[in-house]
């Protein structure tokens, strides 16, 4: 009896044992399943594959760790799509900028062309030019015998016209220099109001013939400045030129000047009238100089465009006044070769203007 209870016994210890190794052999195999899943499921990721998403029902650490896993997946195929997405579209991005670059290129190798193609033809016409005005002017003195006054006033028909055309040619020449080749300033350091009185000495006799009055607003303190001294007084020639000409008889101009830290600098965006860009230096001094008349105005459109090379604002479809467009141009390029800014304001047509420009103190 005993023996037949201790067979019974052991019989049930290894049934015990043997439903325990099967019943850990399965639940192995369900982990290592499991794990092998995950473990696929990360390789197709790794190889940026198309992921299948475990769909088994469980409460246990490894279904969770596997819905973790499809979580994190679907969340990266989102951002790949994204990243995809936002690749291509810098890619088209990129494209069009390239493009812009290539036709930007162009456009700056025709204008060089163009400009290299009237310096050389304004060459050519120097020879020439100063002969008409060198013959003109011996004709004008009576040196080769006696004229009378209808022959005087062709004569200084001719000596005007002359000039004028010389004064153009040498600022085509002066442009073309200043783009293709670059000029060196001369910089010194002079008295402003100096300067300034000097370039208004030269265009009152022209304003007291519309009978514009001029009057300048001076800070009583300027400091002097250092900068290119003839190209200064050129500017200041230029825009108070373009003011004479532009304003109607009887009007009036304004020459003023002042300094200004970087910092109260406010150069108004032609993009927005009701924003400014502070684009220069904060941190040093300024001189900045505005020449205001109460002329024809400038439409808002045309603020920048006037900048331009050969452009002049049209009234009304007719050229109402003489001119080459060079003078802003030649202006804007002197600014700028002193890391200075300059720009015009206007509330539009028949309504003034007012042209001002900023340069540093010491030109860098």
């Amino acid at each position: 009896q005993k023996q037949i209870s201790f067979n019974t016994t052991q019989l049930i210890i290894i049934l015990a044992a043997l439903c325990l190794v099967l019943g850990g052999m399965l639940i192995l195999k369900q982990v290592f399943d499991r794990i092998f899943t995950i473990q696929n499921f990360i390789q197709t990721a790794e190889r940026g594959g198309q992921y299948v998403l475990d769909t088994q029902k469980g409460t246990d650490e490894l279904h969770e760790i596997t819905k973790s896993f499809n979580n994190l997946a679907k969340n990266f195929q989102e951002s790949n799509i994204e990243l995809q997405r936002s690749i291509k579209e810098i890619a088209e991005r990129k494209k069009i900028e390239a493009a812009l670059q290539v036709a930007k290129d162009q456009s700056e190798a025709a204008n060089m062309a163009k400009t290299r193609f009237l310096a050389n033809m304004s060459h050519e016409f120097l020879t020439p030019l100063n002969a008409v005005i060198g013959f003109s002017q011996l004709l004008e003195t009576k040196t080769h015998g006696e004229l009378n006054e209808k022959q005087i006033e062709y004569i200084r028909n001719v000596m005007e016209s002359g000039q004028n055309l010389l004064n153009l040619v040498n600022g085509i020449l002066e442009l073309s220099k200043i783009e293709t080749e670059g000029v060196k300033l001369k910089l010194s350091t002079f008295d402003i109001k100096y300067e300034l009185q000097r370039a208004v000495n030269l265009i009152l006799k022209t304003a007291d013939k519309k009978e514009i009055s001029l009057a300048k607003e001076l800070q009583p303190d300027l400091p002097p400045i250092t900068a290119d001294q003839e190209k200064f007084k050129q500017i200041i020639i230029n825009l108070l030129n373009n003011a004479v000409k532009f304003t109607p008889a009887g009007g009036s101009i304004i020459l003023a000047a002042k300094t200004l830290m970087g910092s109260e600098l406010e150069i108004p965006c032609y993009e927005d009238p009701d924003m400014t860009t502070q684009v220069l230096d904060i941190e040093n001094n300024f001189l900045q100089i505005s020449i205001s008349d109460t002329g024809i105005g400038v439409k808002p459109e045309d603020r920048e465009r006037i900048f331009s090379i050969f452009e002049q604002v049209d009234i009304s479809s007719q050229r109402l006044f003489n001119g080459t467009g060079l003078g802003l141009a030649m202006s804007r390029k002197i600014v700028e070769l002193h890391n200075g800014k300059i720009w015009m304001e206007s509330e539009g047509e028949g309504k003034g203007s007012s042209f001002t420009f900023v340069l540093p103190f010491i030109a860098i």
